[in-house]
């Protein structure tokens, strides 16, 4: 078990790494990219020629004799939800890191963008079940309790199962916010409603965890395989081909499957794979959500 000392030390790393990020390519995107879930009262002023009729206070208009209208502005506020998977399926990697440390560093990148628009993060880690909640707040101390617990905390449970984490951000999360669900969704879960039903009530981001060797088995001979999930482990003979096709369209199963799911609910999906800096899709992800934003308020 590390000291304090050492958990502090590895936190401040990711955090001025991160920070980095943030500060210097990220933050306009992402402020520019999402927008507050509601607005408030701001002022009245006088009518001008082109304002929304429908704005107009009759109270104050009655007592000035002259239109006045309302101004709203919208809330800028936003709570983020990360909806994080750490079964052992992620203790893997071909590349140059781990699904887990890809996973620990996006995930820890999402929370200091948050943070630092002062928006409300919160974190929600999962298996098999809910292992850890930690409700939305603002602020570096929240910061610093989230990348702890994305390095730091042991899960009891082995298997995958994405519709209890969905389940009980349902009932937590009552108001509008941003979930983002971050996984390599290796699970034989359909998804389609459990993911319609979320994205109804937030703006739902998918976040999928790969590695190059879960998409193609190599041609390596005879090796052993374990199932992180479940401790099995098989002799697999990866020179033939018979294998080597059955394991390609299992994973093509897998991957139809979350294709059909994420078009029925509608949400956007972000792709990131071992070996490759995350930079690049969260970019393109933040720029396509911007665009959007632009057409729909055109």
């Amino acid at each position: 078990m590390p000291t304090q000392r050492e958990i502090i030390k590895k936190i401040r790393r990711v955090r001025i790494k991160t920070q980095r990020l943030v500060n210097t390519l990220l933050t306009g995107e992402y402020e520019s990219a999402f927008q507050g879930h509601g607005i408030e009262f701001s002022e009245v002023r006088p009518y001008a020629e082109g304002d929304d009729v429908r704005l107009i206070d009759w109270n104050v208009t009655a007592r000035m004799n002259t239109p006045y209208i309302k101004e709203y502005i919208e809330e800028r506020e936003l709570k983020i939800h990360l909806l994080v998977d750490i079964s052992p399926s992620h203790d893997f990697g071909t590349e140059v890191n781990l699904k887990t440390e890809l996973l620990t560093e996006f995930t820890a990148t999402l929370t200091w963008l948050g943070i630092s628009r002062n928006d409300k993060v919160g974190l929600t880690l999962f298996t098999d079940r809910v292992e850890k909640s930690i409700p939305p707040r603002k602020g570096k101390r929240q910061l610093a309790k989230i990348i702890e617990a994305l390095l730091y905390f042991e899960p009891v449970g082995h298997g995958t199962l994405i519709e209890s984490s969905i389940a009980h951000l349902g009932k937590v999360a009552k108001r509008r916010g941003i979930v983002f669900i971050i996984s390599d969704f290796l699970t034989g879960e359909d998804l389609s409603r459990p993911l319609k039903v979320l994205s109804i009530n937030h703006d739902l981001v998918l976040v999928r965890i790969s590695d190059r060797w879960e998409r193609q088995l190599p041609n390596v001979g005879l090796v052993e395989i374990e199932d992180p999930e479940t401790g099995d482990v098989l002799l697999v003979d990866t020179s033939d081909p018979f294998v080597r096709k059955a394991y390609r369209e299992k994973r093509q199963e897998g991957d139809t499957m979350l294709t059909r799911a994420r078009n029925y609910a509608g949400v956007d999906l972000i792709e990131l794979s071992t070996g490759k800096s995350f930079l690049h899709p969260l970019l393109q992800f933040l720029r396509r959500k911007r665009t959007k934003r632009r057409i729909r308020t055109g």
